[in-house]
């Protein structure tokens, strides 16, 4: 694929219309805007607000829904995710999770390793 437009992804977590919660991955186009500086960049997406968030090391999450459409980006440590069609994920530092999981049982999530996960929330307008 050649520099000027590639593709990336990201995993997203949603809910089906039965309530069950499952994983997918998203594709995004990047395209090279800036030719000076080789950077590439995938569509604007509007948002409302970020925030920081640190998770205990000890952190063992029970079933929830994700409070409103948001991204989770992982920048240090590392989580596990389990949604309740069984699949199970490990996600370390630089992971970008869509949670889009609003209703059913949603997913859970712990702390790997002991240590403490710092991630940043990105909710949507």
């Amino acid at each position: 694929m050649s520099m000027e437009h590639q593709v990336t992804t990201y995993v997203r977590i949603y809910s089906d219309d039965a309530g069950e919660t499952h994983f997918d991955e998203v594709a995004v186009s990047v395209t090279l805007t800036t030719p000076a500086l080789q950077v590439l960049f995938a569509s604007p997406i509007e948002t409302r607000r970020a925030l920081f968030c640190r998770l205990r090391g000890d952190l063992v999450g029970g079933w929830h829904p994700a409070p409103s459409r948001q991204f989770f980006v992982l920048l240090s440590g590392e989580i596990e995710g389990q949604v309740s069609d069984g699949d199970l994920r490990r996600f370390g530092p630089g992971a970008v999770l869509l949670l889009e999981d609003l209703t059913g049982r949603g997913h859970t999530n712990r702390v790997v390793g002991g240590v403490d996960a710092e991630a940043m929330l990105v909710s949507f307008a």
